[in-house]
């Protein structure tokens, strides 16, 4: 009888072709298809991946969720994250998709007034 392996697990794999998680059944291997893996497919996750990739290093995003979402969070994007989108070379597309902030203005318990930003 074959004896299956303690260090298998079962992790959703995001598929570049796809917007759908793949399952993907990962055994330990002495040859690796991916130099890195990432975990989380987040903004920050993404971005490593991406940048990785430009510099010819092969990654594999993991991420828990069962499906990748398009809505039910905000993205507040300031000066700095915005440079990091450029190196990148996705900061044009994210910013023809993202309200431009001028300021805002804020308050709190303590203030009588309102504050700008």
């Amino acid at each position: 009888p074959t004896q299956s392996n303690p260090r298998a697990h079962t992790t959703n794999r995001i598929d570049q072709s796809s917007s759908e998680p793949v399952q993907a059944n990962m055994q330990p291997q002495q040859d690796a298809a991916e130099d890195v893996v990432i975990v989380g497919a987040g903004l920050a996750g993404v971005g490593v991946a991406l940048g990785l990739h430009r510099k010819g290093v092969r990654s594999m995003v993991l991420e828990s969720s069962p499906a990748l979402r398009t809505s039910g969070f905000a993205f507040m994007t300031w000066t700095n994250a915005f440079r990091a989108l450029d190196a990148l070379g996705v900061g044009d597309k994210m910013r023809s998709h993202h309200l431009q902030v001028q300021g805002y203005v804020y308050s709190t318990a303590r203030s009588r007034s309102p504050s700008c930003f």
